[in-house]
């Protein structure tokens, strides 16, 4: 059983194992969340040298060395190779580094599970390795119902939410009307040209609650 995390790699050093399409997948991942990506691989695919051209990825054009994974915050093994995949995986893993080998959750102590991304809204899918086909689709339907609009939603919660804090102080005051504005006034959420009206009865509620504290 996994415990469901978040992580943080603005900054971090990532090693990828590997140069083909699994491992340029990954990469491409990696740079979106920020990590400082570095491949060792033999080959590469086109989109990876074209990226290592440009700076935005470090390369080595070797195999893998035990000396590489030193310093890397996570490793991630994507050759075709599972006897190195493995080999790579237990070495990480005795050193207390963080690895996936993809395909292979017996030598990794994480594993990246299907996202749906709708800005701040992060919805993880998992079977825990034993059917990713299932994950996929899963999130496919996700996709289907949690809609790009969740973007737009997601931030404008956060403003409002922002502003509670500065307006109420009672921290049981704040989560009622947060909880009243997603349970009950979702529609208005979802729908952009009725939320200037949403905004307005927040803010009488506010005067409200200030007022009766007041009292």
């Amino acid at each position: 059983m996994y415990y469901p995390i978040n992580l943080d790699l603005k900054g971090r050093p990532v090693l990828v194992v590997g140069g083909g399409r699994v491992a340029e997948r990954k990469v491409l991942s990696l740079i979106e969340y920020g990590a400082r990506v570095t491949v060792v691989s033999p080959e590469l695919t086109p989109k990876l040298s074209r990226f290592a051209k440009r700076g935005r990825i470090r390369t080595f054009s070797r195999p893998v060395r035990v000396r590489d994974l030193k310093g890397q915050f996570v490793i991630i093994c994507a050759t075709s190779n599972q006897a190195l995949n493995a080999r790579i995986g237990r070495r990480a893993i005795a050193k207390g580094q963080l690895v996936n080998v993809v395909d292979a959750p017996s030598v990794s102590n994480f594993i990246a599970p299907s996202v749906v991304r709708r800005g701040a809204l992060v919805i993880a899918i998992s079977t825990e390795g034993q059917v990713p086909a299932l994950s996929k689709r899963l999130r496919k339907d996700i996709e289907r119902t949690i809609g790009p609009r969740y973007t737009e939603i997601v931030r404008f919660l956060a403003r409002l939410r922002k502003g509670l804090q500065d307006e109420v102080e009672d921290i049981r005051v704040r989560r009622q009307l947060m909880n009243q504005i997603v349970d009950r006034d979702f529609h208005l959420l979802a729908n952009r040209a009725k939320r200037s009206v949403l905004e307005k009865r927040i803010k009488r509620l506010i005067r409200k609650f200030t007022k009766d504290i007041k009292g």
